[in-house]
């Protein structure tokens, strides 16, 4: 293990874990067909991935279904104990007519990208969410879950102040 912050400190614990991935900025990609992270499985709403992958997923729904594009895949990335995403990036595959600045700019304008203001949109601390998840095992095609439901994410964006879609 290395340290990057010096030594141990007096509660026999190191300062900082420089080669601990939870201190280096991350990446979620949940795009149409699914996801090429683990994040949904196992992962509970305190953890950023699978709240960001809520959201990738979600972003992704409201872009196909608002005809934005007829594919999308929407890549965040995140610090670790930061404000939010630090980053946007959409892949359309050439199948848009909006450029790439306009889709990200969408996603920015119309969700929310704080880790509290994600977790509450979309329910992550209601155990049925949890429920429906262990039952069915589908984490991106059950519209019963509120990332997949295009009303739901349209609902989202349209009903919360903090990150309503803006003229």
């Amino acid at each position: 293990m290395f340290n990057g912050a010096g030594p141990w400190d007096k509660s026999g614990g190191i300062k900082a874990d420089a080669s601990n991935s939870e201190a280096k900025p991350h990446f979620i990609f949940y795009g149409r067909r699914g996801t090429t992270d683990d994040t949904p499985v196992g992962e509970d709403p305190s953890k950023g991935a699978f709240a960001y992958a809520v959201l990738a997923r979600a972003a992704s729904v409201y872009l196909v279904n608002e005809g934005f594009t007829p594919y999308a895949e929407v890549l965040f990335t995140y610090d670790i104990g930061g404000q939010g995403i630090a980053e946007t990036n959409v892949v359309t595959k050439n199948t848009s007519e909006h450029s790439q600045d306009v889709l990200e700019s969408v996603i920015k304008e119309r969700f929310p990208s704080n880790f509290g203001e994600v977790v509450d949109a979309f329910g992550l601390n209601d155990p049925q969410i949890y429920r429906q998840l262990a039952l069915t095992g589908d984490y991106f095609h059950n519209r019963a879950l509120p990332w997949n439901n295009p009303e739901y994410v349209k609902n989202v964006v349209e009903s919360s102040s903090a990150y309503a879609k803006r003229a």
